[in-house]
């Protein structure tokens, strides 16, 4: 890479504008040879592979591996996996340009939805007791944060106004029981 060039273009008021110019040589352009999955007992391989949004042979993209991991936090979390890590790994092969990543995964434990904790005065008389009784219908099922959302949903004729719902809730998953607390918290 050259060193910048920069050059005054015009001055408006109290602002300059100026151009900066920099010569940039592309290196070597790389591609995805494989992507490969290590410890994985939840899914199949092909559903993981799926979640990657870069086909084998394309040019690498560390943005599309992003977001191949987070898809995969989605997926994993969907069947009540909260705990659940990726560490990526990456193997270059400078002769052939091809990237090869291994994602080791630890799985975690499957959690279920536990209790509903409600903090702070309920936004009106008996929202409180109406939550209680409509979270009967999650404790006990495999947690999901979609289902959490949902549930959210469901009930916001007992949710404060004007807030983020998701600002005044806690998850707090218990490594022991294998439960999710959740806890709302009422401004």
């Amino acid at each position: 890479m050259g060193d910048p060039t920069i050059s005054f273009v015009e001055q408006e008021r109290n602002v300059k504008i100026v151009d900066v110019t920099v010569a940039v040589e592309e290196g070597p352009r790389y591609y995805l040879r494989e992507i490969r999955f290590r410890n994985a007992t939840a899914f199949p391989p092909e559903r993981l592979r799926a979640a990657f949004p870069i086909e084998t042979g394309e040019v690498f993209n560390t943005e599309k591996i992003r977001e191949g991991i987070q898809n995969l936090h989605k997926l994993y979390d969907s069947q009540g996996y909260i705990t659940f890590t990726p560490v990526p790994d990456t193997a270059i092969d400078d002769s052939r340009r091809t990237v090869d990543v291994t994602l080791y995964l630890d799985e975690g434990k499957l959690f279920s939805f536990g209790p509903l904790v409600l903090d702070g005065p309920e936004p009106h008389a008996g929202a409180g007791k109406a939550l209680l009784e409509s979270w009967s219908s999650l404790k006990g099922k495999r947690y999901s944060r979609a289902l959490l959302e949902q549930w959210f949903f469901e009930n916001g004729a007992n949710l404060p106004r004007g807030k983020q719902i998701l600002e005044l809730v806690e998850v707090f998953p218990d490594q022991k029981t294998l439960f999710v607390t959740v806890r709302l918290s009422f401004p």
